[in-house]
């Protein structure tokens, strides 16, 4: 029978990941393609094993999630059951690592309240409009090679311990956070809006 999430093992006395090499979970949300993941994991980590699933056939118990050495969660709608949440964040305590990007399927990322993420969520609603769209970079005001842009975001503070890996303009967009023996990554960012102008690129869009 397979373990749940009410299960008593200690997180830290369960083993993470599958068969040698890395293996990662891929849960599919409402835009995902345009984060076009799966080949960007290919150009850093051509021999990952993904598996890609949407909502009706994500794990639902602890035995299923540490199969993976990552779960990433692309626009993907929040309402995990608790049994899941727990797993999520067990993983990431033993080492795992979680990584979510947002969007207009998360519904908020309210609905993450209980796993470990690099920033505090609103109870409501949280994604925004940008009053003028801003350049994705590693460092502040020092946009990536095309100048990539981001239209919309999810408004959330980051947590005392996150450190910030991307920003747009001056808002942290993509944060990173220790977490047990593992860590949680998060872009704040979606992939909403559109090219205002000719010289304009979404970063969903940028061969950058």
């Amino acid at each position: 029978m397979a373990k749940t999430a009410a299960d008593d093992t200690p997180p830290g006395d369960r083993t993470f990941g599958g068969d040698p090499g890395l293996d990662i979970l891929l849960l599919r949300g409402l835009h995902h393609y345009s984060y076009r993941l799966p080949e960007a994991i290919r150009t850093v980590a051509p021999k990952a094993r993904i598996t890609s699933v949407t909502g009706k056939d994500a794990p639902r118990d602890y035995d299923s999630f540490f199969q993976y050495d990552i779960v990433i969660l692309v626009d993907y709608h929040g309402h995990l059951k608790d049994a899941a949440r727990q797993a999520l964040s067990d993983l990431v305590a033993a080492g795992g690592k979680l990584m979510v990007f947002g969007g207009l399927g998360t519904g908020g990322l309210r609905y993450y309240q209980n796993i470990p993420l690099p920033v505090k969520v609103r109870s409501q609603r949280d994604i925004y409009r940008l009053p003028k769209p801003l350049t994705l970079g590693a460092h502040k005001n020092d946009p990536f090679v095309g100048r990539p842009l981001v239209y919309y975001f999810h408004a959330a503070q980051p947590k005392r311990d996150a450190i910030v890996r991307w920003w747009a303009g001056e808002i942290p967009v993509l944060l990173e956070r220790k977490v047990g023996k593992g860590k949680t990554l998060l872009f704040v960012g979606t992939v909403l809006g559109e090219a205002q102008a000719e010289d304009q690129t979404p970063f969903w869009e940028s061969k950058a």
